[in-house]
Order: structure tokens, then C-alpha cells, then sequence
């Protein structure tokens, strides 16, 4: 009885309370496990999940509503995200210590304000991981610090900020990556670091940040301002907007109308990394994008993708403000040589557990070229197939998801040059020498393999990948590297799919989590990477763990 007045007390509270909340981001297996419970139940509400920063109050209303979303992931996102009760209850310690009436009053919440007109809460953030690499004399570590702090005024103004600060050594295929591209994944600026203690502790120092604030400016329009990414896709990795490269600047309006989502973003880039600037402050470029989601029934999702990436000397384009209007059009208007793409985005929920999803990007394509089988260079598009298939072989809670990336050669690139540096372009579709789309950026096939398993407090992924890659060679450019000018192209016809030197690639992932306390977890890494290029074959053979606190397991595959 108890169970059935609370669910009823929680369906109230997500109706009568707020207007907007923050985000579980797709790196939250909150998010994961939502989107499992659609393939098992489909639901005609107007949750669209191939927009992937997914609202709290959303989250918390889908499990709540639910019958098979998982009951101990329901009961955590209760703890989570107090505001939606209206109770205050105090704990053990604010009886004798008025101060400590702000500490753990909430289970889940280090620092709790809760006053009339507004809610705060405060959490520290810990990632300290250690390990070990076959063949590297160097320790992989990371030591994570930081903390998060959200809150939300008369019940719809939300603002949200985290900060971290970061010591990392990254297994052997990552730390080589990230020196030669001058750019850490996912990050800004960064310094060496070396450890005091000894000298074969070392690595990367950097900081990074996310930050946003949000305004409901009617019941069913809402806009945000800051800083941080975007995903919008169902798969594991999106050829449309991805989450890879570093915090953004960004304008968000979000409208959502019977069975519409549309979703604008309007974010200053820059396209070059800090280490490659050859001046003080990094030169700014430019996108728009808009996103219109539509479920015409509870069992599809289909939208459609429209971005824009420009450089006007650190000057935005205002005519691109327009949040209804098509890029092609405005691009006309002007006259630009701006880098413009559409794509198509789409899942399906077949039957009980099991869904199809895809995309279709297109960088440039012309019918006439593409059937003509002589191979143009401008036909440059990327597809994406998958298949999610929840409790496999009904062994329950074990989850596993297929998927197939496609990207052709100069597909994101561009062709005019930096001022800066002439030899990359001003409009890739990239930020801070990072990929907006698929990480591997172009010219390349991966087949991928995840499995999930949930129960209770463990939790267990595995994820299986392989990758053929064709590679730019000393000075050629076969376009597989997004930032360099498609004006180097080899051709202009005979541009073959995989073309350049050949590269393979095969990841194994496996990681294996305790919750020792709420939103305190014990990780387990293994983990095995080769590359194989021409007659070179390296391997990266990693074992290693750690302690997490309120933060999610946030891995590199590539």
C-alpha cells in the first residue's frame, strides 16, 4: 500500500511542480535505461529520445509511470531529484548542530537549500582511477576533482554548473592521439603534467567546465544559454551531433507541440585547438542547427537535421538566426561558401524489446553523380544502421545493441583556409580541433558490439568494435582527416570508399561497477586495443580501477 501511495505522491508532484528542470546527459545510464523501457513499453508521450540531454522532470516522470523501467534505477532518480517533493525533512544531525540542517538533508544531496522561491543543490564530483599497461613503464591514472551544483528559482528558472579539475595519463593509443592532434578529447587547453613523486607519473593537466541556465518563455517553449554539447541521435555514436568534442558556447530553443520537438542551437566554435594557435586567443567560427523530431505514433520517432558551420572573422551571421528558415536558402541569399548539411535521423520500436534506428548525413550529393558510378569526390554522405534488443534471449536486464557507422571520404570538411593557419579549414565541422559528429571524423567502417547488464548495485558493459579506416598519407590527403582543405583532395573522380593507407582497428571494452554508497561506485577497466597499419601493429593492454563519486563512467574508444 505504502509503494502505491508513493507512486501516486510522485505523479502528482512531477504534474504540479516544475516547468523545466537540468539534464541527465547520454553518458547517464539514467538515459540508457529510459530508452530500453520505450522498446519494452512504447510510450505517446512527447519524450523525444533521439535528443539525447534529456530533461530531469522527463526522466523522473517516465520512471515514475513506468511499470518496467527498473525499480531500483526508479527509486535513485526519487532520491536524485528532491525538488519534485515537497517534503522537508531534517536530518539526524540538524537537531543538535543548527548548521548541519544544509548537510545530507536529502540522501543523495552533500548541501541542500530548500526556501521558498528557491531550491539548491550542492554535490562534489571524484573520479580517481589507477591501472596498469602492458609494455608502458608510465601508471594510467586519472584524478578528477570538482563539484556540481544545480538549482531552480519560483519553480522554472534552472541553472546548473560543474567544474573539474583534472590529472590524467590515458592508455598508450589515447595519449598519442591527443599529442599529435595537440588536443585532448573532450577537453580545452591543457599543460603537461609530472608528478612530484616520481617522474614516471605523468600526463595531462587541464580544467573543464559546464554551465547553463534555462527559461521557460511559455508553457511550451523554452531557451537556454551555455556552455556545453549536444547529442542527438539513438545510437551509441551520432554521424548527426555528437558529445566527443570539447564545451561549446551555445543559444538552445526547445518547442515542443503536440507530437513536435523542435530544437534550435545557435553555438560559437573555434577551429583550431589552444596548442595550434599560432596567435593569444583562438580564432571563432560558427554554427546553426535545427532539429525538428516527429512522433506520428508511440513505436517511431523520424526528424530531420539541418546544420550550418561558418567563419566571418569572428563575426556570426545573423541572417542564420532565423529559427524556421532552411540554410540552403539564407546560404542563396548572401551568396556564402558556408559548410551546410542535412541529415535524417529515425527509430522504430518493432515489437516488445527490440527497436531499429539509423541516420543519413549528407555533407553534398548530386543524383546525377551518384548513379553515374565514376565516384565524385562532392558525393560525400555517412549512414548509420542499428538494432537495440533489450532483455536478449529473455535473460532480464541484459540489453545489447548493434551498430554500423559509414562515412565517406571529405565528408565534414571544407575548403577554405584559416588565416591562421592555412592548411586547415575555417569551416569543418569541428570544434576545438575535435569532430562534431563520429570521433574517427571520415573514410571509414565500424561494426559495433554492446552489451549491458544491470542488477541493483552491479552493472557491467562490454563493448566490441572494429574499424577499417583509410588514412592520409605524408603530405596526400585521401579524407579521412576532417580538418585539413578538401582542396588537396587526390581527385575529383575515382574516389573510393576506404581509399588511403589502410588502417584496422579492433577495441575490446569491459567495465564492471559496484555502488558502494548512492552515487558512489567501484569501477573495474579491462581493456584491449590494437591498430594495425600497413606492416605496424601496436597494442594497448590496460587493466585498472577505481573509486567514482556523482559522475558517470565516461570512456574513449578511440
Amino acid at each position: 500500500m505504502r509503494k502505491y501511495i508513493l507512486a501516486f505522491f510522485i505523479l502528482f508532484q512531477v504534474h504540479l511542480l516544475l516547468g523545466q528542470s537540468v539534464h541527465y546527459d547520454r553518458d547517464d545510464r539514467y538515459v540508457d535505461w529510459i530508452s530500453r523501457a520505450q522498446s519494452l513499453n512504447p510510450q505517446g508521450d512527447n519524450l523525444h529520445l533521439g535528443i539525447r540531454n534529456i530533461l530531469r522532470k522527463d526522466a523522473f516522470r517516465r520512471a515514475s509511470e513506468d511499470s518496467l523501467f527498473n525499480q531500483y534505477l526508479a527509486d535513485k532518480l526519487l532520491m536524485d531529484n528532491p525538488e519534485y517533493l515537497r517534503d522537508q525533512k531534517q536530518n539526524l544531525w540538524s537537531e543538535k548542530y543548527s548548521w548541519a540542517n544544509y548537510f545530507f538533508k536529502r540522501k543523495a544531496q552533500f548541501l541542500s537549500l530548500e526556501k521558498p522561491g528557491i531550491k539548491v543543490y550542492v554535490n562534489p564530483i571524484l573520479n580517481l582511477k589507477m591501472g596498469k599497461e602492458i609494455d608502458n613503464d608510465f601508471l594510467i591514472f586519472q584524478n578528477t576533482r570538482g563539484f556540481e551544483l544545480r538549482a531552480l528559482i519560483d519553480e522554472k528558472v534552472y541553472f546548473y554548473t560543474s567544474l573539474f579539475e583534472n590529472q590524467t595519463r590515458f592508455p598508450s593509443y589515447i595519449d598519442q592521439a591527443s599529442r599529435k592532434a595537440k588536443t585532448v578529447p573532450g577537453q580545452g587547453f591543457y599543460k603537461s603534467y609530472t608528478s612530484t613523486f616520481s617522474d614516471n607519473i605523468k600526463g595531462f593537466d587541464y580544467l573543464n567546465a559546464v554551465a547553463y541556465f534555462g527559461v521557460p518563455i511559455s508553457k511550451n517553449i523554452n531557451i537556454e544559454v551555455g556552455h556545453g554539447n549536444h547529442f542527438i541521435g539513438h545510437g551509441y555514436h551520432s554521424l548527426l551531433l555528437n558529445d566527443y568534442a570539447h564545451n561549446y558556447f551555445y543559444l538552445k530553443l526547445n518547442t515542443n507541440i503536440w507530437k513536435f520537438h523542435y530544437q534550435n542551437i545557435f553555438a560559437e566554435l573555434a577551429p583550431l585547438s589552444t596548442k595550434l594557435s599560432p596567435i593569444g586567443l583562438i580564432p571563432k567560427k560558427y554554427m546553426a542547427a535545427h532539429y525538428l523530431s516527429y512522433k506520428p505514433f508511440k513505436r517511431l520517432e523520424i526528424g530531420l537535421f539541418e546544420t550550418v558551420v561558418f567563419g566571418r572573422e569572428n563575426n556570426f551571421e545573423f541572417q542564420y538566426l532565423n529559427p524556421i528558415i532552411f540554410y540552403r536558402t539564407v546560404e542563396q541569399f548572401i551568396d556564402s561558401p558556408d559548410n551546410i548539411m542535412i541529415g535524417l535521423n529515425g527509430r522504430l520500436d518493432v515489437f516488445k524489446g527490440v527497436s531499429v534506428y539509423g541516420q543519413w548525413m549528407i555533407d553534398e550529393f548530386k543524383v546525377r553523380e551518384f548513379f553515374a558510378d565514376d565516384q565524385w569526390w562532392g558525393n560525400k554522405y555517412g549512414i548509420q544502421a542499428g538494432l537495440l534488443y533489450a532483455n536478449v534471449v529473455n535473460l532480464k536486464n541484459l540489453d545489447l545493441r548493434l551498430e554500423f557507422n559509414r562515412v565517406r571520404p571529405y565528408m565534414y570538411s571544407h575548403f577554405i583556409p584559416l588565416s591562421e593557419l592555412d592548411e586547415h579549414a575555417t569551416a569543418s565541422y569541428s570544434h576545438h580541433g575535435q569532430p562534431l559528429a563520429h570521433p574517427l571524423g571520415s573514410n571509414f567502417s565500424e561494426y559495433l558490439i554492446q552489451l549491458n547488464y544491470i542488477r541493483k548495485k552491479w552493472s557491467a558493459e562490454l563493448i566490441l568494435s572494429t574499424v577499417q579506416r583509410g588514412v592520409n598519407g605524408s603530405g596526400i590527403n585521401y579524407g579521412s582527416d576532417i580538418l585539413v582543405l578538401n582542396t588537396s583532395r587526390i581527385d575529383d573522380y575515382g574516389i573510393d570508399h576506404l581509399q588511403g593507407i589502410s588502417e584496422n582497428i579492433n577495441h575490446l571494452g569491459l567495465d564492471i561497477s559496484y555502488e558502494l554508497f548512492h552515487n558512489v561506485f567501484i569501477d573495474l577497466r579491462l581493456l584491449n586495443h590494437s591498430i594495425k597499419r600497413e606492416n605496424l601493429e601496436t597494442n594497448s593492454q590496460y587493466f585498472g580501477g577505481g573509486l567514482r563519486m556523482n559522475v558517470s563512467n565516461y570512456r574513449i574508444e578511440y
